[in-house]
């Protein structure tokens, strides 16, 4: 059996709510989850190859718990707009991760473009989470330019990362998740009038 830290499975000893700072997942079992939130269920759950073998791991965020419990009239349809700020906030630190990856290359210089496009997008992702997640006085002109500069964002990195995926991993992670944010961004700037 293999035990990797920081992830839940039946056969490990990890209880919910424990002071324990390592759980453990054995390989080819499945994970042990929370039970769903009261108003729903915002687990996401991914696979992660590893060698051949693959890891589960568990994000949980309390945006859509945030958005349910807001007392102010939002608007907007709170499940696509949680979803949509994850996927951004995911997105920033997927860029972050990029650039400080980048930087750990041998041949930094030819990736100086990357460097720059990831740390921009990362922190004009940052922002536009943030923005997204006010809603007291809420201005929707504001969110709309926001999220505009997000796909704008995005879509150069994206591009640039994507030149770079065939000879970097993380580059090629790092274009995908700006894909999924772009998505994200138009169709809620979709809903957005």
């Amino acid at each position: 059996m293999t035990v990797v830290p920081g992830v839940a499975t039946a056969d490990s000893v990890a209880i919910r709510g424990a002071s324990c700072p390592e759980r453990s997942v054995v390989r080819g079992r499945p994970p042990v989850l929370p039970p769903p939130a009261a108003h729903g269920d915002y687990r996401d759950t991914q696979a992660i190859p590893n060698g051949g073998n693959t890891i589960m791991t568990m994000t949980t965020t309390s945006t859509a718990p945030m958005l349910e419990t807001h007392p102010a009239p939002i608007g907007i349809d709170r499940a696509q707009l949680a979803a949509t700020i994850d996927t951004i906030v995911m997105c920033s630190q997927a860029c972050t991760m990029c650039a400080d990856a980048c930087l750990s290359e041998e041949m930094v210089g030819p990736l100086k473009t990357c460097i720059t496009r990831d740390l921009d997008c990362a922190d004009i992702c940052a922002t536009t989470a943030r923005v997204l997640s006010r809603h007291t006085g809420f201005d929707i002109a504001i969110a709309r330019s926001q999220l505009e500069a997000c796909v704008i964002a995005c879509m150069s990195c994206g591009a640039e990362c994507a030149m770079h995926a065939d000879m970097h991993e993380h580059c090629r992670v790092c274009a995908e998740a700006c894909s999924r944010c772009e998505r994200a961004c138009r169709e809620l700037l979709a809903t957005l009038r």
